[in-house]
């Protein structure tokens, strides 16, 4: 496979950035721009592992600084009981790339095709992950060799054969809501989801939903949304791909697809009229992650299906110094 540095096609969203102005605290605004605007990450894709280790979904567990490394739990779309689940990732400058695959609870049915995982907001070491199915699955991870299954769930509003890859959630308006996407096929568009999350009972209710069609890639092997994440602002950033089976070529793009507003009770879906393709990958992206604040960056992971699980990690920016001028 040809290993393709990220490519955007412009330098920023017009829409994304005209939300970001109207909408968006000044950190967050930094964090926008940031991401649009700075160079591609330094470092290459890094390999997870074999077939077995593809990555369809990621959390970040960690941040710190490049040299003390950077954590995630990744999934698996992996069908069989006894095939890896989850895995926990590391990387750092010094160390590279480490996984571990992670034990599951013998007392619950393994999942079949995780697609999704995300942190809870303001909960540390609770997770939800999702299989393509709609079963929601509250995991705690202490940093160990298992993960334990809190509750379990099921997502609402479910298309008769559901093939769900994307889940996410956020802090908005004062309370906890959800995005999730039916990923759609060609000329079939992806469904974007949104609805509230009650963190006590894992419950998740359907408030609203719309299509999502994407300019790149097209054609019949086109996943319209292959993961998600929402930001603090309410921009729902997404993945699409074009997967023509096992052995690819794959190739994928990242968006900006809309933005999601909580006004009052009711959640308020804006889509993005002319997304712009923000980053290009020859590979199958499946996981976003985001990383906020001053270092703040995005995280992908891939599919590759034959040839394994993928991240690309990058490096945030360095600090810039600049000399005030003498008059």
């Amino acid at each position: 496979m040809t290993h393709l540095t990220p490519t955007r096609r412009t330098p920023t969203d017009p829409f994304l950035m005209s939300q970001a102005r109207i909408l968006v605290a000044p950190l967050t605004c930094a964090f926008v721009a940031s991401l649009v605007a700075c160079s591609s990450p330094a470092k290459p894709w890094l390999q997870v592992g074999g077939p077995l280790r593809n990555v369809s979904g990621m959390a970040l567990v960690n941040a710190g600084e490049p040299s003390s490394g950077v954590a995630f739990l990744v999934v698996h779309d992996n069908k069989a009981p006894t095939e890896p689940h989850v895995g926990a990732v590391t990387f750092g400058e010094r160390q590279g790339l480490r996984y571990h695959q992670l034990s599951w609870p013998a007392n619950v049915a393994p999942p079949v095709d995780l697609e999704a995982i995300c942190p809870i907001p303001g909960q540390s070491g609770s997770y939800v992950a999702l299989t393509s199915a709609g079963r929601l699955l509250h995991l705690r991870y202490d940093g160990g060799a298992a993960i334990d299954v809190v509750h379990e769930s099921t997502l609402p509003g479910l298309e008769q054969r559901a093939n769900i890859e994307g889940f996410a959630l956020q802090s908005l308006g004062g309370r906890t809501v959800a995005v999730w996407a039916e990923r759609g096929d060609g000329n079939k568009p992806a469904t974007l989801y949104w609805g509230s999350y009650d963190e006590a009972s894992d419950a998740v209710t359907l408030q609203g939903q719309a299509p999502v069609r994407v300019p790149f890639p097209s054609g019949h092997n086109t996943r319209h949304v292959t993961d998600l994440r929402l930001d603090g602002a309410g921009v729902v950033w997404a993945a699409a791909a074009s997967d023509p089976g096992n052995k690819g070529p794959f190739v994928s793009a990242v968006y900006a697809i809309g933005v999601l507003r909580a006004e009052g009770e009711a959640l308020k879906f804006q889509p993005n009229p002319q997304p712009t393709r923000l980053w290009t990958f020859a590979r199958k992206v499946e996981a976003l992650e985001l990383q906020s604040g001053a270092r703040g960056r995005m995280f992908f992971g891939s599919d590759d299906e034959d040839m394994g699980g993928w991240l690309y990690v990058g490096q945030p920016e360095p600090a810039v110094q600049r000399k005030k001028s003498k008059r």
